[in-house]
C-alpha cells in the first residue's frame, strides 16, 4: 500500500510562527468590531485547509455580522434620503 501526499496529514507551515491561533485572533477581531478582517483571516485559514468546527462557526458568524452591517447601512441610507444634499458651493469662505 503506497501513500500519496493527499493521504498524509497536512503540515501547517505557519503553526510554529503563530503566537495566537487563527480562531483566537478572529475572536479578538470580532469583539473589536473588525468583522472584515476576521472574515479575511478565516477565509485564508479555510483556503489553507486549516479547518475545524470553531473556525467554521466563526466564519459563519462573520458572514452573519457582515450581512447585518450591510442591512444597517442600507437602512441608514433610506432614513437619510430626505436630507438635503451636500453642496460645497454653499460653504462659507474664510
Amino acid at each position: 500500500m503506497s501513500f500519496s501526499i493527499q493521504d498524509q496529514p497536512r503540515q501547517d507551515y505557519l503553526a510554529p510562527f503563530l503566537v495566537y491561533s487563527c480562531a483566537e485572533l478572529a475572536k479578538g477581531l470580532i469583539s473589536a468590531q473588525r468583522h472584515a478582517y476576521a472574515l479575511m483571516l478565516l477565509s485564508t485559514a479555510i483556503e489553507c485547509e486549516i479547518i475545524n468546527a470553531e473556525i467554521l462557526n466563526l466564519f459563519a458568524e462573520c458572514i452573519r455580522l457582515r450581512e447585518e452591517d450591510n442591512i444597517s447601512v442600507e437602512n441608514s441610507r433610506l432614513v437619510g434620503s430626505d436630507m438635503q444634499p451636500y453642496e460645497p458651493e454653499n460653504l462659507r469662505q474664510y
